[in-house]
């Protein structure tokens, strides 16, 4: 009996190192293992649109000078910026947006289902964190067994058994794997963070843009009805001029073409007008037949504009491109994870239980255990290479997908900063255009009346006037997109 118990001490003695061998295995982290992060993709120094020189002066106020962002006028400040304005949404010109913004963040359903989305990602998160934790598990049993059939004259007999078991399983991370793990849980979690930053930042600027496109919208129903009756004028006049034999009949069918042509105009535009407000409405959260608070007109104000800052400053700007980023970082560690995965794995269970064959003396009996199990799974080789190279392949996809959101970003901030020059450019050009079509228009009427010309020439002056009316219009709206496109490119109000 002596000689057992010394054999028995040292295959203790050696589980036990093997088991603090083990520990001190997972604590060293085994960093070793793990891959690097990836580099970047090459990131210009600069914006393209910062070295571009094109000195204006545009009638509405706004001034382009090499090598500045910089707005003027009569009624706003010089030098608008970020750092100059202290909300970019109460700086637009619509002092009822910012309510209506918050009313949006409130209601809106595909910033709802991002919240859930977040939601779910950090419970995930949570949940992969439990296995830095032993896993607890208890079972009680009870059960009844009867022979049926007796031996000799006696008859069965009826057992009865019952037992408590308590158990704790904690797997050792010897290589990281489990820490790998966590760590794409949380990286996607942040991503998912990211997303939702995304979303409140889209849902503002599709709520300004639609809230303006209505008011668009209602400022050329106004001009639609005045050109409707100055055709209806003009078709008056041409009627009269052809009683009195001023004027042919032709011309008179000409002039009742335009009245046409106007009528058609401007019930394309309610049509245009509703649609508008139905898509603002569902904005909004609310059903498209809900009425909400529009503008009556599109007001040509200065507008504030970002400090572009530098190219590589996207990187943390961007909620977009940080989550990207942050996507990359998550399938590179689990990737990591499944490859450690199919490393050898130690487990140690200790377990407590009892038996007893009777119901209410369940606890009698008491029989404790600790076990260590090794699992080799790199056995399953076919298993081990096609998972790896599916987390590989997923790791491939998000480094295009994070390059792909990089690159598109730099393009949407070089975009915005080149339009928001050729639109002021574009301002001063449709400003004299509409100055030179008032002047051609008032000539080709008089030349008419003398009966220097027949009627088509005037009735072709007041299209032209019309158009240039219009493009004036599209421009100012133009620049308050590119206003809220320039804001958005730049991250908005998000500091990663």
């Amino acid at each position: 009996m002596k000689h057992l118990l010394s054999l028995k001490k040292p295959l203790v003695r050696a589980s036990c190192s093997a088991a603090i061998l083990g520990i001190m295995m997972q604590l060293s982290g085994c960093h070793l293992l793990r891959s690097k992060p990836p580099a970047r993709p090459a990131i210009p120094a600069n914006w393209q649109a910062a070295t571009m020189t094109s000195p204006v002066n545009i009638a509405t106020g706004v001034n382009r000078l090499s090598g500045q962002n910089r707005i003027s006028d009569s009624t706003a400040p010089d030098n608008l910026s970020l750092t100059a304005v202290k909300d970019f949404w109460s700086s637009l010109g619509d002092p009822d947006l910012p309510r209506v913004l918050q009313i949006a963040l409130r209601q809106n359903d595909n910033l709802k289902l991002s919240q859930l989305q977040l939601k779910l990602s950090r419970l995930q998160a949570a949940l992969t964190g439990l296995s830095r934790w032993p896993t607890p598990s208890v079972s009680l049993n009870a059960g009844v067994s009867r022979p049926l059939k007796s031996s000799g004259d006696f008859s069965p007999e009826t057992y009865r058994n019952a037992g408590l078991n308590a158990a704790l399983s904690y797997p050792l991370d010897i290589w990281g794997s489990t820490q790998a793990q966590r760590q794409a849980a949380d990286l996607d979690a942040q991503a998912s963070e990211d997303d939702w930053h995304s979303a409140r930042l889209a849902i503002r600027i599709s709520v300004a843009q639609s809230r303006w496109q209505i008011a668009y919208l209602n400022r050329l129903l106004v001009n639609a009805q005045a050109d409707l009756k100055i055709a209806a004028d003009t078709s008056h006049l041409a009627e009269v001029r052809y009683q009195a034999g001023a004027t042919s009949r032709g011309e008179v069918i000409f002039a009742q073409r335009q009245l046409s042509e106007q009528r058609t105009i401007l019930l394309t535009l309610v049509q245009q007008r509703e649609e508008a407000r139905h898509a603002f409405s569902l904005l909004m959260g609310d059903a498209p037949q809900q009425k909400q608070s529009e503008l009556t007109n599109l007001d040509d104000i200065a507008l504030p504009v970002p400090a572009p800052g530098l190219p590589a400053d996207l990187l943390s700007r961007r909620a977009d491109v940080h989550a990207a980023e942050l996507r990359l970082l998550s399938s590179l560690a689990n990737a990591d994870a499944v490859r450690l995965s199919f490393y050898p794995s130690l487990n140690l269970t200790a377990s407590y239980g009892t038996s007893s064959p009777s119901l209410t003396d369940y606890l009698a009996n008491p029989v404790a255990a600790l076990a260590t199990v090794l699992t080799l799974p790199m056995v399953q080789f076919n298993t081990a290479r096609y998972t790896r190279q599916s987390a590989e392949v997923v790791y491939q996809a998000n480094a295009v997908s994070f390059k792909k959101t990089l690159y598109n970003a730099l393009r949407e901030t070089e975009d915005a900063l080149t339009a928001r020059q050729q639109l002021a450019e574009e301002a001063k050009e449709l400003a004299q255009s509409l100055k030179l079509s008032q002047q051609v228009e008032r000539l080709t009427l008089t030349r008419w009346q003398q009966g220097g010309s027949d009627i088509q020439p005037w009735l072709e002056a007041q299209r032209t006037l019309r158009q240039a009316r219009i493009r004036q219009l599209e421009n100012v709206l133009a620049r308050k997109n590119n206003a809220l496109q320039l804001y958005a490119a730049l991250g908005g109000d998000y500091a990663g």
